[in-house]
């Protein structure tokens, strides 16, 4: 079995289950979309939310961007940084434009988090945190993802689904 680790602090970093890698474009650059899209007045909806954070970045960095009770708040800046770190880790790993990457992760800042990072570089399949494993492992088969994505180090039923499933 293939792992990445990806480190997302001060969001708490995942673990991406890589079943089989296929190549994948290069990352997405947040404040470059929103500049060309601006021009091109292009707005797909992964770019229209794009195009919101970049302009909020560029705009006031320092505003808040995430707040969660009981954590630390994360600006824009910070956010994007989190999302370029995620777009490349997952890059590093072979997945891009085309993939499918399934999100185990709970409620949460890591979920949101994790959510932009995904719909900036590939095909974003948030699964239901609640779920246990044998329905973890209905949808992980009948969706056919390419990797999923939970958090680090935590036995939790997706990864045993996809485990299952290597």
């Amino acid at each position: 079995m293939s792992q990445l680790v990806a480190s997302m602090r001060p969001v708490d970093a995942i673990q991406l289950t890589i079943p089989n890698c296929r190549s994948s474009l290069a990352p997405v650059d947040l404040v470059r979309t929103f500049e060309m899209n601006s021009v091109a007045r292009l707005m797909p909806i992964a770019d229209a939310i794009v195009a919101l954070i970049g302009s909020e970045l560029l705009r006031s960095p320092e505003a808040l961007a995430i707040l969660a009770p009981g954590r630390a708040p994360l600006t824009f800046r910070a956010l994007v940084r989190q999302i370029d770190a995620a777009i490349l880790s997952l890059a590093d790993g072979g997945f891009g434009r085309g993939d499918r990457v399934a999100l185990a992760l709970p409620n949460g800042p890591e979920m949101a988090m994790a959510l932009l990072a995904v719909t900036g570089c590939a095909t974003c399949v948030p699964l239901n945190p609640v779920l246990d494993e044998a329905l973890y492992l209905v949808a992980l088969r009948m969706l056919r993802f390419d990797v999923l994505v939970g958090r680090e180090g935590e036995d939790a039923p997706a990864v045993r689904a996809a485990q299952s499933l290597m």
